[in-house]
């Protein structure tokens, strides 16, 4: 994958399809190959670029401290870069508050928004069980890591229904985390830009058409908050799948590109 010079880091990214651009924008701890299963899909229909967020990935860490304001102008810098004044924006979970800083900051680089399985501020459970993701990776090992965060991301129903999917989904992951580790340094670096991150009393400035997406059994950032994402975007429209955990990209990925992919073609 290309990279691209951004104030004090070298950001990791990949294009493909063509059509108007789409910057997929992935969440916590997670890198581009968070969005494998949008982007052969998504770019029937438009460029498509995905990145690794600073830290992440293939992306150097740089020298800043770690925000969601300096994940968006991250955000913003690469679609500069690449000569892209404008841009559909769809962010999951963290990637989805990026997003939202990203539209605020830079309203002319975002046409229409796409907030998924996110929220505008982190809930207390959030800052009482956030650090424990770096402490299993660095105390418990990279499957110990994997698996936890599976069953916290995926629906009872994906692995009663579909537990072979799900075994070859977590060997997957292993492996790619083994061919690209994560640092749990850099994990607990995110956490404490969600602790600061909160919208809430800017959510009516976002001005652009929104849809916000959630599976209906999300246990990590339950549906009430997204809710509070639709209330507060005006004219937000709000989306919510049936049976589906927090990772609804993976667990139901034809309804998410169908239900991307329609709000953004009705520009």
């Amino acid at each position: 994958m290309p990279h691209t010079r951004v104030d004090d880091v070298e950001l990791n990214y990949r294009l493909r399809g063509e059509g108007p651009p789409l910057l997929l924008i992935c969440g916590y701890s997670a890198d581009h190959f968070y969005w494998n299963l949008q982007l052969a899909p998504l770019a029937r229909k438009f460029t498509v670029i995905v990145f690794d967020n600073r830290g992440i990935g293939g992306s150097s860490r740089g020298t800043a401290p770690f925000t969601i304001e300096r994940f968006a102008k991250d955000a913003s810098g690469l679609l500069d870069a690449l000569g892209i004044p404008r841009a559909h924006v769809v962010g999951h979970s963290m990637g989805g508050m990026i997003a939202q800083e990203l539209v605020l900051r830079f309203p002319r680089q975002v046409d229409r928004l796409v907030l998924a399985g996110s929220m505008a501020r982190l809930p207390r459970v959030g800052r009482f069980a956030g650090p424990f993701w770096a402490d299993i990776l660095e105390q418990c090992g990279l499957e110990t890591f994997v698996r936890t965060a599976m069953t916290w991301n995926y629906s009872h129903r994906f692995f009663e229904e579909r537990w072979e999917e799900a075994m070859r989904l977590r060997d997957l992951l292993i492996a790619h985390r083994r061919e690209v580790p994560l640092a749990p340094e850099v994990v607990r670096a995110q956490y404490q830009a969600l602790l600061a991150h909160d919208t809430v009393a800017r959510l009516g400035e976002i001005v652009q058409p929104t849809l916000v997406l959630v599976g209906q059994e999300d246990i990590l950032i339950p549906p009430h908050f997204s809710e509070e994402l639709a209330r507060g975007i005006r004219g937000a429209r709000l989306e919510v799948v049936e049976g589906v955990g927090h990772a609804l990209n993976i667990e139901a990925p034809e309804l998410f590109n169908r239900a991307v992919e329609a709000f953004l073609g009705t520009a």
